[in-house]
């Protein structure tokens, strides 16, 4: 089913675009940093923003610098093979850099020298904000990375560092850039992690609020939430339940749509709650670890302590901010 349509079958035009004031700080701080061209590696989960936040980043210079800025995207299908000599190639395959008539330098070295000259004048005679960026930069090898932070640093008539890079890529970016010190200390580092700030739980609700609005109940947003903590995957459960709602033809989706299984609930909590399986014991009443393990993982089908765990996840998820309290609690009742 398109997605349009599902939306306007809940009376939703578009999906909505997310904003809060972490994503506008950090458009802001990185626009700075493009713009005082430095090196910048970009990580996060897949489908969690990456891409959309740095394309925030581009309309906002290009609509402060117009023709005046260049994006120049190394993009390869097999980016662990990609080595610094296929990045300069990319760079020369623009014709804002390079024009059609000078041929792209075969030796190595004399293509790097064509690269450096080449940015060189589009930055200080065409007068030219350059930024490179490559994605999946997560594939890339250290050395290569090592590589792009000394292409940076070559000079053109005496000036370095005259041109931005950003590199886009999966959490194991992080350890790329952290392997040579002299890379992990001129990289500016942004992290879109939870425990950065980044879609936390209550940004996630923020997020379906501001992307779906009445499509969902706020019961449904806080199990979405639960099991599901990257844009990418919060838009693909709700356009998965949404498509069922239309066969039937409802119009507000609610919890019950959303076909989350126990043990991912308890993955999701335990990743950002640190919810334990004696917290799970406790607020389903007491139950035993074990007892809470197998219903967790399959193997224990009784009725009722199945649905002593699903309660005890449902208010864990409904009260997640006075998780810590009521569990200290119950702790104490215990001990009493």
């Amino acid at each position: 089913m398109n997605r349009r349509m599902l939306l306007n079958h809940f009376g939703i035009e578009s999906q909505g675009t997310y904003s809060d004031d972490l994503t506008r700080l950090w458009t802001r701080s990185l626009a700075e940093d493009v713009s005082d061209n430095e090196l910048i590696a970009l990580s996060g989960a897949w489908g969690n923003g990456k891409t959309t936040l740095f394309g925030q980043v581009q309309g906002q210079l290009l609509e402060k610098h117009g023709d005046d800025i260049v994006f120049v995207e190394v993009a390869s299908l097999d980016v662990p093979r990609v080595r610094i000599g296929h990045i300069m190639t990319a760079i020369l395959m623009d014709d804002r850099i390079r024009s059609s008539s000078e041929p792209i330098r075969r030796d190595l070295e004399a293509r790097s020298l064509q690269v450096i000259r080449l940015l060189g004048e589009a930055v200080f005679k065409h007068k030219k904000h350059v930024c490179i960026f490559i994605e999946d930069a997560h594939e890339l090898h250290e050395r290569t990375i090592l590589s792009i932070k000394n292409m940076r640093e070559k000079r053109y008539n005496g000036r370095t560092k005259f041109f931005s890079v950003v590199l886009i890529g999966q959490p194991g970016l992080a350890a790329k850039v952290n392997a040579f010190g002299e890379v992990r200390c001129r990289t500016r580092k942004y992290d879109l992690h939870e425990s950065e700030g980044w879609m936390t739980f209550e940004r996630r609700i923020d997020f379906m609020r501001q992307s779906f609005g009445h499509m969902l109940d706020q019961q449904a947003r806080k199990r979405v939430a639960a099991v599901r903590q990257t844009m990418l995957g919060i838009e693909d459960m709700i356009y998965t339940a949404a498509a069922k709602a239309w066969k039937a033809g409802i119009k507000t989706l609610n919890a019950d749509h959303f076909e989350a299984s126990l043990l991912e609930r308890f993955e999701m909590l335990k990743a950002s709650e640190n919810i334990s399986l004696s917290d799970i014991s406790k607020a389903a009443g007491g139950l035993s670890k074990g007892t809470v393990h197998s219903v967790l993982h399959g193997s224990n089908r009784k009725k009722d302590a199945i649905e002593s765990v699903r309660r005890a996840l449902d208010a864990i998820e409904d009260g997640r901010g006075e998780k810590t309290v009521r569990v200290g609690k119950m702790a104490a009742a215990g001990e009493g």
